[in-house]
């Protein structure tokens, strides 16, 4: 178990601010894995609840470049059937966070990446079926994620790339769009308990540079990618994070 770190404790930060460098760099080249990244490492230098706080805190922030960047490109109703999705199923999964066993937590998490990648492996065969309704169920599956563990991104691109008429870049910034949305919702729920104070400001700032630099060379990478480099990155983060959440259940 993590513990917690004092502000004169500087190989920490700098850990934490390499753990936010690859998350925001896997973010940047997927559109989704800041948390699946950074939760399970950061864990290993803090508590469970302040690495939980640390990321959401920072899988936030990451969003903004690439909603800055390319908001014009965003469709509004896509974003609000999804998004109405998610403010409903954020209530239950922060109920589950505070209920859940850590193992059942962890079953829970590989069974929603393992769906979710079952769901892009069939790919455009869902997409007749991928009605307004259904969209709003991908809401709120990843609202649930994002309530149990700061974790929206894969019900939530399994749905988006089940759709043949987004492109690898509107499908990246509509994600980055809900996560900013959803984690808007978190860190205001954090703030109201009291769970940001976690580093100063002049820690969050150092670890700051390393989402900067994360989301410069992520954006590189996703430029060369192309859609069907896209698709497999999703797919490989996704993978590794359901091994990754199970890996404790085997030990």
């Amino acid at each position: 178990m993590g513990v917690p770190m004092s502000s004169t404790a500087l190989l920490p930060l700098a850990a934490t601010t390499a753990i936010v460098f690859s998350g925001t760099l896997v973010r940047a080249v997927s559109g989704l894995g800041f948390s699946l990244v950074a939760v399970p490492l950061l864990s290993l230098i803090w508590t469970p609840a302040q690495a939980v706080a640390i990321a959401v805190v920072f899988q936030t922030l990451s969003t903004l470049p690439i909603v800055a960047g390319d908001y014009r490109l965003l469709d509004w109703r896509l974003l609000a059937r999804i998004c109405a999705g998610g403010v409903v199923g954020m209530l239950p999964g922060l109920a589950l966070l505070q209920w859940l066993p850590d193992d059942a937590m962890r079953v829970a998490l590989a069974g929603i990446l393992l769906l979710s990648i079952a769901v892009i492996v069939a790919g455009r065969r869902l997409v007749r079926t991928m009605t307004p309704g259904r969209l709003t169920l991908v809401g709120i599956c990843a609202g649930l994620g994002q309530g149990m563990a700061g974790v929206a991104g894969p019900p939530l691109m399994s749905g988006l790339l089940a759709m043949p008429d987004l492109g690898p870049r509107v499908i990246r910034l509509t994600a980055a769009t809900v996560f900013l949305i959803l984690g808007a919702v978190s860190v205001a729920a954090l703030g109201m308990h009291r769970s940001l104070g976690v580093m100063t400001a002049g820690e969050y700032a150092t670890a700051g540079t390393g989402m900067l630099a994360g989301h410069l060379a992520g954006e590189r990478l996703f430029a060369r990618a192309g859609a069907s480099g896209f698709r497999r990155y999703v797919l490989v983060v996704m993978v590794a994070s359901a091994l990754l959440t199970l890996v404790p259940l085997w030990q």
